[in-house]
């Protein structure tokens, strides 16, 4: 669940740094007097500018229908993990590298990009304009969540009764089901008492009628 939590929160990240290019005005000049224009390699105080002028808002006017589309898938995963719906989550995951084609083309482009972001410095406006930044991104990092968990969930999946028996809400079943056991065993053995009673009743009511007469 943590990994698939990570790329719905990268492609967040994502949305949110291309919304902070989309608000940075191409002549924005760094310290050395550099802008953000055309052609402009972007520094690293150009990365920190970008990041100023980033918000949750201008993420949103960037993303487009394929990329909450991706949201949905993540949420969607999200849930069959929760329920611990392991037969389902292998197809799923092959059926993200279908609907998912641009994460193919992300998977290089992810490690660039992050390659540039922190060491290289050479991504220019167009690096991000000219290009789907957020699908490439988040697309990308998705596949790779994908592929690892296609390759772990079998694993998972080779033995349900453990994967149960570490799965908390079964340990809170168990425990009501061995407290309901244990109640009905307590009535069954209380059911006969009264009979025992009345039988016991009734022999020392005939040994006095005997008595008597």
């Amino acid at each position: 669940m943590a990994i698939v939590l990570f790329s719905l929160g990268f492609l967040g990240l994502a949305a949110w740094f291309r919304g902070g290019v989309a608000n940075t005005p191409a002549d924005t000049m760094d310290s050395q007097g550099r802008t953000t224009g055309f052609n402009d390699v972007f520094s690293g105080e150009h990365y920190g500018i970008i990041a100023g002028k980033a918000g949750w808002w201008a993420a949103m006017e960037q993303m487009h229908p394929h990329d909450w589309f991706l949201v949905a898938a993540h949420l969607v995963m999200l849930a069959l993990i929760f329920k611990t719906q392991w037969h389902w989550i292998r197809p799923l995951c092959v059926l993200q590298a279908v609907l998912f084609f641009w994460g193919w083309i992300g998977l290089y482009f992810v490690p660039m990009q992050l390659w540039d972001f922190f060491v290289g410095h050479t991504q220019d406006r167009e690096g991000f304009v000219d290009v789907p930044f957020i699908c490439l991104m988040s697309q990308g990092v998705w596949l790779m969540v994908c592929f690892y968990m296609f390759g772990n969930i079998r694993k998972r999946s080779v033995d349900r009764r453990k994967i149960g028996a570490n799965d908390p809400r079964t340990g809170v079943r168990r425990f009501f089901l061995r407290t309901l056991k244990t109640i009905q065993f307590g009535l069954r053995s209380l059911s006969p008492l009264p009979r025992s009673i009345s039988n016991t009743e009734e022999r020392s009511l005939g040994a006095d009628e005997k008595a008597s007469a």
